[in-house]
């Protein structure tokens, strides 16, 4: 099940964000270690439900998906809510000059939208899926970066849609199989993807559309988030269950297994700092792992977060994480999604964005 079951839907209006910075860093060989702590917290906007967030080196916005799509900016540390309509948005793409792509699983199709204004320029059906209580066709996005071409996850489905991001036509298919999850573009012409429903990762070559291999992970249950360590040439999956796996997706060999909070959504990784963030929704913890080599992998700290922190995404540029909270309250109403269990109601005027920041 994935852990965007978790997904929160606000009614009310604004709220505000804490402000992760650091403390203190030590050093440990070539890795930096850095100590983090809460610090202040930042208005945010009222919404309904978020998934997938991205941010824009170039323009210096964070944008996530929601019921439509919300704007942070970095520099002024404003949000403000964009002009796409959408009830069930997932992933995000950088597609180029100021152009991104979101995955709209209401309307099974994927929507290049101009990142300053909102507005569409043009959609590409990826199609329904199996069955009716589904709602991730199309779910995770990326551009492969050997093919150019836009990778659009067909969650439900079990298969990947490719779409040319000039022509903003389909061009293919793969057949994966089980349910998918997050995925990432790993060099090579391959993207490596979750299948959250048999704990495996898939390895797909997308520039000659075939699964290349898959790769068991044991003791993972309900693999979700995923990122790439190009340094290391490590897959980074993180299971529901609280264990993040390193994985070598080229051999097909797990190379370390490091225990994290349960229920993360995603996990994230700064290439720059060498580090690696498990956000756990059950636990409301953030784990931080520093990657100093395959042989030297270690979690270095644990922060309390919230409850239902789940994903986010990191300023490269900063080292800065920003991620999507909100408070719950299990004497209201549960919310109940189709095809998923009872979840909490979130707490009027709690939306924030947790900001996880460097010196």
């Amino acid at each position: 099940m994935s852990r965007r079951t978790g997904r929160a839907i606000v009614k009310t209006p604004f709220a505000l964000t804490i402000l992760l910075v650091i403390a203190g860093s030590v050093y440990a060989g070539d890795v930096p270690l850095v100590r983090y702590a809460v610090a202040t917290r930042i208005a945010g906007p009222p919404t309904g439900s978020w998934d997938y967030a991205i941010i824009d080196p170039h323009s210096r916005k964070l944008y996530l998906a929601s019921d439509g799509i919300l704007v942070l900016d970095l520099g002024s540390q404003t949000v403000r809510r964009l002009n796409v309509a959408g009830k069930s948005m997932h992933g995000l793409a950088l597609i180029d000059d100021g152009v991104l792509a979101v995955a709209d699983g209401a309307r099974n199709q994927v929507e290049f939208f101009d990142g300053a204004t909102g507005n569409i320029l043009s959609s590409v059906a990826t199609g329904a899926p199996p069955t009716s209580d589904g709602w991730h066709n199309p779910d995770a996005l990326l551009v492969e970066p050997v093919s150019g071409l836009l990778v659009a996850v067909n969650g439900d489905s079990g298969a990947i849609v490719l779409i040319d991001t000039k022509t903003r036509v389909r061009v293919g298919d793969i057949k994966i199989g089980g349910k998918l999850e997050f995925a990432a573009a790993i060099g090579d012409g391959l993207v490596a993807v979750n299948i959250e429903s048999r704990d495996t990762i898939a390895v797909v070559d997308v520039v000659h559309r075939k699964v290349v291999r898959k790769i068991a992970m044991k003791h993972c249950d309900s693999p979700t988030g995923l990122a790439y360590d190009q340094i290391d040439r490590l897959a980074i999956s993180v299971c529901s269950n609280g264990v993040a796996k390193f994985v070598d997706p080229h051999l097909g060999l797990e190379v370390a297994s490091r225990h994290v909070g349960k229920g993360a959504d995603a996990i994230l990784y700064d290439p720059m700092r060498r580090t690696a963030f498990a956000t756990a929704g059950d636990d409301g913890t953030l784990t931080v792992i520093a990657v100093n080599g395959r042989k030297d992998i270690k979690v270095t700290q644990t922060i309390n977060t919230e409850p239902g922190v789940r994903l986010g995404a990191i300023d490269i540029e900063t080292g800065r994480l920003y991620l999507p909270a909100v408070r719950y309250d299990k004497s209201l109403q549960p919310i109940i999604l189709p095809g998923l269990p009872p979840m909490p109601a979130p707490i009027p005027d709690t939306f924030e964005f947790l900001v996880a920041g460097g010196i």
